[in-house]
């Protein structure tokens, strides 16, 4: 897919924002609760190990609560 670099004038931007949020679709999923796999052991500690590893991302402050 390649994206155009066309200038759209307000109407034309605010047509394609209108189509793009009409065209939006979500999914969802549901899950059975009388049919839960069978989840590894190992599965906890990659999650605790991964969560120690996102401890490292950039974390950006909201306006109010910067230093």
């Amino acid at each position: 897919m390649t994206q155009s670099s066309e200038v759209l004038s307000p109407n034309q931007l605010e047509l394609a924002i209108d189509q793009i949020i009409q065209a939006r679709k979500s999914v969802k999923v549901l899950g059975d609760p009388d049919n839960i796999p069978q989840i590894p052991e190992s599965f906890f500690a990659e999650v605790q190990e991964a969560m120690k590893v996102a401890d490292w991302a950039p974390f950006h402050f909201t306006a109010d609560d910067s230093p």
